[in-house]
């Protein structure tokens, strides 16, 4: 769980765009 947190954040952070696939990832896993 600590690594989608850090994996969305980053994601977040750098990107906005990153976040939406990031997120679609997260879900699918």
């Amino acid at each position: 769980d600590n690594t989608v947190s850090e994996v969305m954040l980053k994601g977040y952070m750098y990107h906005s765009k990153v976040i939406r696939p990031s997120m679609v990832q997260v879900v699918k896993n």
